[in-house]
């Protein structure tokens, strides 16, 4: 370290300024304006205080020299004996307000503000002075901390950009191959703190940012710059027989229509429901469109949770009339949109609050009879496409069922398992309170907490299972789609959450103790 280093570090460590002059200026500052004088000396200085009074420099509010080594004095005082990690943090903050610094000093005038670049300009030198001595600080190899807090950086301007353009993850990525790959830790830190991101946008509903997401783990992958955990893998849907491939999913929704007062998109997709012939009431309600990469898929479920009954004890014949999902008449829904490739991995997903109109209500023999006569129409098309996926998902441990007409109780039963399979799988990550099924059978019991379940989507990693799909007769569904509803759409609190599981509790030990199936009264 060279000779006039050396007297600046000595300077800056003991340099005693009386820091009445920042107090103030503190003070100016409306979020701060009611710290005593008394609590700003002794308390532990949050960094926002820094970054708000130097972004703040102008020709008129400038920092002396003596303010800006007080400042750093205290910053510097406070992170003795803390953990290496924060002290990791304090220095990529500091690194972040030199780079907000060095912008704000390119957006200047060189005539007019020529006292703000002077002043910035010192506050630069001090902040390189100052990350010297916390990093010197440290007791682990300089050169190695430097590493990882560029890694960190990176990984912070990857995961939370100001634009989640994936446009430009290609060439930021090899242009940082040697940051990316400068620590045999690098990939275990990318995996956890990527996880992490993933799963607040999923929490979030963020379709932008998910989209982004699996863009960037997709270049990672491909690249094989790291090997990304089973967790990663799970959350972005791969798995080793994968052909990854841009989701379209985000796309149409984009394009739906969106009613801000109800919280509702409005679907034109081409909607039937096939039941058997004893069937008066709609649970549920299937879609598909077939797309380059594969299908996207819909499954939609009668919207009992909007009629507002508050408990299946009031549920009544006309409660039941209002929630089917009968042809030709517009209803509500909750919507469960599945992109799937043409290898059957789940590309992406999203459950939303939609209004539907069936255009038909379909029996089991008129898929038969539909497949027979081969007409080139909207319906016929439906039928083959929903064919098609169920090929390529169908790894299920469920019995075949031979022949059009039971191949429509087929599809049937293995997209509304795909429906309580990927639902519960969400719920399960975001800790949201359901009644998970502990095995297939319908009298089976229930349980509050997470139950492995042997699904038949091991590809997609699904291994939990809750009914949902029958609301109008099942009782377990129609508790779980309450449940969801109100973690979801209508976004309750942690304590609420606490509440709703208590009332789940109960509701489940009613169920498991009773001999009876689990339906509805008539």
């Amino acid at each position: 370290m060279g000779e006039s280093l050396s007297s600046t570090l000595k300077e800056f460590k003991y340099s005693v300024v009386k820091p009445i002059k920042f107090y103030n200026r503190v003070k100016s500052i409306p979020e701060y304006s009611n710290i005593s004088y008394s609590q700003f000396r002794t308390r532990n200085i949050s960094f926002d205080i820094f970054e708000a009074a130097f972004l703040n420099v102008n020709n008129d509010n400038i920092i002396s020299t003596p303010q800006i080594r007080n400042m750093f004095k205290y910053l510097s005082n406070n992170l003795r004996g803390s953990k290496e990690s924060d002290i990791k943090k304090t220095v990529i903050r500091i690194e972040k307000l030199r780079l907000a610094l060095a912008v704000k000093l390119g957006n200047l005038d060189p005539e007019s503000d020529k006292i703000s670049i002077e002043n910035i300009n010192n506050i630069l030198e001090e902040l390189k002075v100052l990350k010297r001595i916390i990093i010197d600080s440290l007791k682990s190899n300089n050169k190695q901390i430097e590493k990882e807090i560029e890694f960190d950086m990176l990984i912070d301007d990857l995961l939370y950009p100001d634009d989640f353009d994936d446009s430009s993850l290609l060439p930021t990525l090899f242009y940082n191959l040697p940051v990316l790959q400068n620590s045999k830790n690098n990939g275990r830190r990318f995996n956890e703190r990527f996880y992490k991101a993933f799963l607040l946008a999923t929490h979030e509903n963020d379709f932008l940012r998910k989209h982004y997401y699996i863009c960037l783990a997709n270049l990672i992958k491909e690249a094989n710059i790291y090997t990304l955990d089973k967790r990663v893998l799970n959350i972005c849907g791969f798995n080793k027989y994968s052909d990854i491939s841009k989701s379209k999913l985000n796309e149409k929704i984009s394009k739906l229509d969106y009613n801000p007062q109800t919280g509702r998109y409005r679907l034109d997709d081409f909607i039937v429901t096939i039941d058997n012939e004893n069937t008066s009431k709609f649970d549920d309600a299937i879609s598909i469109e077939k797309i380059d990469s594969g299908y996207i898929l819909g499954i939609h479920i009668a919207d009992v949770y909007s009629l507002g009954i508050m408990s299946p004890s009031e549920e009544t014949l006309e409660f039941k009339s209002q929630a089917s999902l009968r042809q030709t008449i517009d209803k509500n829904a909750i919507s469960l949109f599945v992109e799937v490739s043409k290898t059957g991995l789940i590309l992406d997903k999203k459950i939303l609050m939609t209004n539907v109109t069936v255009s038909n209500n379909l029996l089991y023999d008129d898929v038969s009879k539909i497949l027979s006569n081969k007409n080139n129409d909207k319906l016929c098309q439906t039928i083959i496409d929903l064919i098609g996926l169920y090929n390529i998902v169908n790894n299920s441990k469920l019995p075949d069922f031979p022949g059009p007409s039971k191949m429509a109780h087929a599809l049937v039963q293995k997209f509304m398992l795909l429906y309580g399979c990927i639902v519960s799988d969400l719920a399960s990550k975001s800790r949201y309170p359901i009644l998970y099924q502990v095995d297939s059978d319908k009298r089976s019991a229930v349980s509050i907490n997470k139950v492995y379940c042997d699904t038949g989507f091991d590809d997609n990693n699904l291994t939990t299972y809750a009914r949902f799909t029958s609301p109008i007769w099942d009782l377990r569904s129609y508790i779980n789609q309450t449940s969801i509803c109100k973690c979801i759409f209508d976004r309750i609190d942690i304590n609420e959450r606490n509440e709703l599981r208590l009332k789940l509790s109960s509701l489940k030990n009613e169920i498991n103790r009773s001999n009876k199936p689990n339906t509805l009264q008539e």
